[in-house]
């Protein structure tokens, strides 16, 4: 068996939200009012400790580079803006402004499906506390503002229907910098073309392509496509998240060591509702990484024109489009290309991962579903496991029940009520998800929105519950500001594929503090460096003297001996201001790799609703 050399795969997945607020039609109005009027006992968590800029992917760069103190001056933004949950899920209001959640560090794709439906349940939980504050909002999971009575009454009064923008659900994934982003992109771009036909979400209508003009006529002619986000995507390659979108992202923000990782921050995938193509898409695209990582994957799916593929599969919902492949020197059916895919991905999986269960019934879900698509019902075998043909045959129902056509109103419409996150009464929660084809269990979910999972962000989480008084900030996930007697400590957690070791770390955070300065001192993924005080520094810099430019000036790395002696001393004098109030870390949900058994399609079900 050859030996893997592929970096364990952490992912994690960020999904902007819809918010409408009671009484204005628009519906990115909400977004702001659903996140600053959260009440903190309502979650438990810690509050305004993410150093976080809504505005550096505006500047394409990190504020951090700029100015090593400037996360200080954001406290207030943050206080509002940016909460952390106890499943160690971070809530934020990102540009627009709209609601965003991002899933704490996950380490397989079904640990991934669990931790993002128990943030999609901590969103209702929210929305249920807002509505007995006497606050009324409802939160959306789909990728295309633009589906509400605001929106639709323009188009009216001009005749022509107005453009609508596009919200994201972005994936994550740790990459090893032996791998070159020029590989990168010529052997990641085919697959997030060609994937679009398992994790679409399904969309009535199209949109403006790219950032092109947003002129009604200029909008695509197409009843119903199979992914969310294609139309608004015009480049191959770029560092852009906002305009002129790129199928394959370069914005490196790594949240680890740079030297050794890479952070994957994959932008064009749709937000699932059903959890199959959620698991597929985080399992499959880990194998590609691995794949690429350990030598095996090739460029033989290259595709010659990658944009344009990319729209035309997703308008093509009879599932007959050609791609051009460079090295194949001619055409293929995209679905002949995923089944290649699914060979390969088996065979490797086989190779190098013959005991890792979750791999394989990844692969195992893909063929299942590359096969239903081989036969004539494919349609009704693949209802309740696929968002695109789950919402084609949901809305077609619909339309021909009630005599309407695509264009009518009530197409859009339900598009959008089927990406409702109300747990009580949206339509996929009432209609779809009792009966769909399960990967979690309730209980297990149930168990995620009470804790993190068993990695990094476990750590990073204990640690801010268990020193609350002296955690000023977590820097980008990886670094967490402790102030104590004047003076600034950076710890930093450098590698994201960290795991949560109970024995070492229980140890460590129940005893007094001092056990902790010493998992500093002797852990090899730690590091603390001391840089002065932000008042000080703020106030050398008003005087105007002659101070040295960043990096030399208020950031300045310990020598052993310095270290050494700074650990004496901070240990010694937190050792007597902690030693009465140890923390308790609590009770943890058991992740399970266990899956649940495939739920039957019952034909006799109302699953279109009244």
């Amino acid at each position: 068996m050859p030996e893997s050399r592929a970096t364990p795969k952490m992912c994690g997945i960020e999904t902007e939200l819809g918010v409408m607020h009671a009484g204005s039609p628009a519906a990115y109005s909400g977004g702001f009012a659903f996140v600053e009027s959260i009440e903190p006992e309502w979650v438990l968590g810690a509050q305004g400790i993410f150093s976080w800029d809504p505005t550096e992917r505006l500047r394409k760069v990190e504020v951090s580079t700029l100015n090593p103190h400037s996360f200080f001056q954001r406290q207030m933004w943050q206080k509002f803006l940016n909460i952390l949950l106890p499943n160690g899920a971070r809530l934020y209001v990102d540009i627009g402004p709209h609601t965003e959640i991002s899933t704490a560090i996950c380490s397989d794709p079904r640990m991934l499906v669990i931790w993002n439906r128990a943030c999609y349940r901590w969103i209702d939980r929210l929305r249920k506390l807002h509505e007995a504050a006497g606050r009324n909002f409802r939160v959306f999971r789909n990728n295309t503002a633009g589906d509400d009575d605001w929106h639709r009454a323009r188009s009216r009064k001009r005749g022509e229907r107005v453009p609508r923008s596009s919200w994201a659900c972005h994936e994550n994934y740790t990459i090893s910098r032996r791998v070159s982003e020029d590989d990168l992109i010529r052997k990641d771009v085919p697959w997030f073309v060609m994937r679009t036909i398992v994790i679409g979400a399904g969309k009535v209508g199209g949109d403006c392509l790219g950032a092109g003009s947003h002129r009604g006529s200029d909008i695509v002619d197409v009843d119903f496509q199979i992914s969310q986000r294609a139309d608004f995507f015009s480049a191959v390659a770029n560092i852009e998240t906002s305009y002129n979108r790129p199928i394959h992202n370069t914005r490196n923000v790594v949240y680890g060591e740079e030297k050794n990782f890479r952070r994957g921050h994959v932008i064009p995938g749709d937000s699932n509702m059903l959890e199959l193509p959620e698991f597929m898409k985080a399992g499959l695209t880990a194998i590609l990484y691995m794949m690429m990582e350990d030598g095996v994957l090739d460029h033989r799916f290259e595709i010659g024109h990658p944009v344009g593929a990319f729209h035309e599969i997703s308008w093509d919902t009879s599932l007959k489009k050609r791609v051009w492949l460079i090295n194949h020197k001619g055409s293929r059916l995209a679905l002949d290309c995923l089944r290649d895919y699914c060979d390969l991905f088996g065979n490797y999986v086989e190779a190098y991962h013959p005991e890792n269960q979750i791999l394989k019934r990844v692969v195992a879900e893909f063929a299942s579903v590359l096969d239903a698509f081989g036969r004539s019902d494919w349609r009704v075998s693949l209802h309740g496991k696929l968002d695109w043909v789950t919402k084609l045959n949901f809305i077609e129902a619909a339309l021909v029940k009630k005599g309407k056509t695509w264009q009518d109103d009530l197409a859009m419409r339900l598009d959008c009520e089927y990406h409702d996150n109300n747990h009580e009464s949206g339509i996929f929660y009432t209609k779809i998800y009792p009966n769909s084809y399960r990967i979690t269990t309730d209980e297990e979910i149930k168990q995620a929105m009470d804790g993190p999972p068993p990695t990094r962000s476990k750590i990073v989480l204990e640690i801010i519950k268990g020193y609350p008084e002296l955690v000023i900030s977590s820097d980008f996930w990886h670094r967490i500001t402790f102030r104590h007697e004047k003076k600034i400590y950076s710890l930093s957690l450098g590698d994201p594929t960290e795991l949560w070791n109970e024995e070492f770390w229980t140890r460590s955070l129940s005893l007094p503090f001092v056990e902790f300065v010493d998992v500093v001192r002797v852990h090899p993924f730690v590091e603390v460096v001391r840089c002065e005080d932000m008042w000080s520094t703020r106030k050398t810099l008003g005087k105007g003297e002659d101070v040295k430019p960043y990096p030399d000036h208020g950031l300045r790395v310990e020598t052993d001996e310095e270290r050494e002696d700074t650990h004496k001393k901070w240990s010694k004098a937190l050792y007597e201001k902690l030693v009465r109030h140890p923390p308790r870390p609590p009770e943890q949900p058991v992740y399970s790799g266990d899956f649940v058994p495939q739920q039957p399609f019952d034909e006799d079900d109302d699953w279109f609703g009244s």
